[in-house]
């Protein structure tokens, strides 16, 4: 396999665990911190377009990265919903069902997503690895998540009613948190 289509793949196969089994119940930053250590070094582990996002924002990846990471983080977390449709035994359907958009759920994941990059942004920076930079992105997206929202459009897509706040508001606050990530330490991601 080359390595860019091991990289698509990694981001697939990650969104599809994290999207599943946040569906399941798991905790989201867990699962975040053992995707780290398991993909992490394929792919980046960003299973989440507004970390795409965000690390397209400072260069770490190219344009047509993050809209190649998109779409196979949006298919890895379809697949995710219809595989936990069936596991339930309910009827499998992809039909969307699209919420107007809130202004209070929009602030809580623009804040929910700029804490979790800003946090993921700092480790970054500080060249954390291994154990100790799964433990900080993890912890880093259970912070973001304590302020209710899923700070995940593709977690979005996971679930049947898809509030248009949970897909524009981490992709703000994605990029406000590496922004301000940077701006603490003073570094920019490499």
């Amino acid at each position: 396999m080359s390595k860019s289509t091991a990289i698509l793949v990694s981001e697939f196969v990650g969104t599809f665990l994290l999207v599943g089994a946040v569906l399941m119940g798991a905790n989201p930053g867990l699962v975040l911190g053992l995707l780290v250590l398991l993909i992490g070094g394929i792919s980046g582990a960003h299973v989440n377009p507004a970390v795409s996002a965000g690390m397209a924002s400072v260069n770490k990846i190219k344009s047509e990265t993050m809209i190649k990471f998109w779409v196979v983080q949006i298919l890895g977390a379809l697949l995710a919903r219809i595989v936990y449709d069936y596991i339930r035994d309910v009827d499998v359907s992809l039909s969307m069902n699209f919420v107007a958009l809130d202004g209070r759920d929009l602030v809580i994941e623009i804040i929910g997503a700029a804490v979790f990059l800003m946090g993921l942004t700092l480790a970054v920076t500080q060249k954390l690895s291994g154990i100790r930079l799964a433990v900080a992105v993890g912890g880093s997206l259970f912070l973001g998540v304590l302020f209710g929202g899923l700070v995940n459009p593709a977690i979005a897509f996971g679930y049947a009613d898809v509030a248009l706040s949970s897909i524009i508001g981490p992709l703000i606050g994605g990029l406000l948190g590496v922004q301000l990530g940077q701006m603490i330490t003073d570094k920019k991601i490499k």
